[in-house]
């Protein structure tokens, strides 16, 4: 594992690539080994487009040979062996077009290669896509994943259907604690892809007071708000910690 100690903490060193995108070259990030996968998902979504919910990541060594999927969620990057030149493949059933993924990547600073350049290359994403039949290049692999596509859409329609303002819920995000509180907002956010779930937590466990990117969804005070995707969060009979208790005492 290429690593380097910094503070107690390690950092592992590796390529990041999208599949589907037609980005001539990786980009490069080093993470902490102290992250889980569910954070680490959390940090790719501004570098990939992807959404860390949908989120697959497949790890090639330098070679491009397939290694292993990077899962569950709640493993510490500690636990794997990244060898040097690792690549992250991120593959999203929820991902951008190619145009608006190309787009987003323009806002992040990376090398340009000419296509001459580019195809002189012995090691590409390109290539190793080709010889793994992965993304595009693999047919029965972009049916499977429009199937998925749709019955993750049909799940996700039925559990937000369940749900409405003023509902208590439990919110159970990747890599987090379990958390209460009441849905506050149901819809799309102008600065995020896809459908959310705007909670307002029993206790300061949030990110927000009801906004994101600059828009206000719902009021709710500092640090108690916060957006979540309809697959983490279960709507119930979930009182406020501590009431239980009160009502078994009482008759």
């Amino acid at each position: 594992m290429e690593k380097l100690g910094l503070g107690g903490s390690d950092l592992i060193h590796v390529h990041i690539s999208v599949a589907g995108s037609n980005s001539a070259c990786p980009l490069e990030k080093s993470f902490s080994t102290n992250l889980l996968v569910g954070e680490l998902k959390r940090k790719l979504e501004p570098l990939t487009g992807a959404n860390a919910a949908t989120m697959k990541v497949k790890v090639f060594d330098s070679r491009n040979a397939f290694k292993f999927d990077l899962t569950p969620d709640d493993k510490p990057l500690s636990e794997f062996s990244f060898e040097k030149g690792t690549l992250l493949l991120v593959e999203d059933l929820h991902m951008l077009t190619c145009q608006e993924l190309e787009a987003e990547l323009k806002k992040i600073e990376k090398f340009e290669l000419t296509e001459e350049e580019y195809a002189s290359k012995p090691y590409t994403v390109q290539s190793f896509l080709k010889a793994n039949k992965l993304g595009k290049y693999n047919p029965e692999e972009i049916q499977r994943t429009n199937e998925e596509m749709k019955q993750f859409e049909k799940e996700e329609k039925e559990r937000m259907e369940q749900m409405k303002i003023g509902m208590r819920c439990l919110v159970k995000a990747p890599g987090k604690a379990k958390r209460k509180g009441t849905i506050k907002f149901i819809g799309t956010l102008a600065s995020k892809s896809g459908n959310w779930i705007g909670v307002q937590y029993d206790e300061p466990l949030g990110l927000n007071d009801g906004t994101c990117g600059g828009v206000r969804y719902f009021e709710c005070p500092p640090k108690y708000g916060g957006f979540v995707k309809p697959i983490f969060i279960e709507v119930g009979d979930f009182p406020p910690d501590g009431e239980e208790e009160l009502f078994d005492d009482e008759l």
